[in-house]
């Protein structure tokens, strides 16, 4: 399973889509993009809580 996170999705006006195969990975990626593309400095819990909330599960062709 695929896990996917787009930036839009959580409210900003960006195209930013973020595909791992676990959830930590998919979240360190949508906080390293966060921290260079919108000049976070931290990524507040309810951030994070938004981003989870979001993320998508989809299966990954054989």
């Amino acid at each position: 399973m695929k896990k996917i996170i787009r930036c839009r999705d959580i409210g900003y006006d960006c195209d930013g889509i973020f595909h791992a195969y676990s959830e930590e990975e998919a979240m360190f990626k949508a906080a390293a993009h966060a921290r260079k593309v919108h000049h976070l400095k931290w990524l507040t819990i309810d951030v994070a809580e938004r981003l989870r909330r979001v993320m998508r599960t989809e299966e990954v062709a054989a």
